[in-house]
């Protein structure tokens, strides 16, 4: 559960921190389908019951629409459901980082 509104970007990624920890992110949105695909540089695939698999360098990474993907300073990406990112991140930079 979301601690109140907070300002974040809707089309675009941006950096967001926690502490010291620092990440790129964007949250999905079937709207936005192909800015999560630019962010994570593979296609997207549509499963049945609405998952979503992103290719990726690493291997497939699921998610679902809601959930943020989130490149680390490593450059690897992973997925975190929603409520659970804004509590956690707040946005650190609208200007997006490659």
């Amino acid at each position: 559960m979301s601690d109140g509104p907070r300002d974040y970007p809707t089309t675009a990624p941006a950096r967001y921190r926690n502490g010291s920890i620092v990440v790129d992110a964007i949250r999905i949105d079937s709207s936005r389908l192909e800015s999560c695909e630019q962010f994570v540089g593979g296609a997207c695939t549509i499963r049945p019951g609405g998952g979503l698999v992103f290719a990726t360098t690493a291997g497939p990474l699921r998610a679902r629409v809601g959930d943020w993907l989130v490149r680390n300073a490593q450059g690897d990406y992973y997925t975190s459901g929603g409520d659970a990112f804004t509590v956690a991140f707040t946005l650190h930079d609208r200007q997006h980082h490659s």
